[in-house]
């Protein structure tokens, strides 16, 4: 069920975000408060986001990894129902966020 909101929410980002809304970095982030806390802070075991510079990096390497089990295939899923500029957007917002 939570795979099925979250695919939701990344087919409407489009349509939702705007100039003077929440940007789409920041709208597709709040998929990921879920498992990793609230504004991307970390929730033990998984790891902050925020003030990161690698998170390009690691969705475009989960996007194409073969299938994998426990929270590692939930990430290959996750980056597979993201665009290329879903994956950008999420990358800069966390990159401009404040560690925590």
């Amino acid at each position: 069920m939570r795979r099925l909101s979250t695919l939701l929410l990344l087919a409407s980002v489009s349509a939702v975000a705007d100039a003077e809304g929440p940007s789409r970095g920041e709208i597709l982030a709040s998929a990921c408060n879920t498992c990793h806390g609230l504004d991307g802070r970390g929730s033990p075991p998984l790891p902050p986001l925020r003030g990161r510079n690698d998170i390009r990096q690691q969705l475009q390497a989960w996007k194409i990894a073969a299938e994998a089990t426990g929270d590692t295939h939930l990430m290959i899923r996750f980056a597979r129902a993201l665009s290329d500029m879903d994956i950008d957007d999420l990358a800069s917002f966390y990159a401009r966020q404040d560690s925590p």
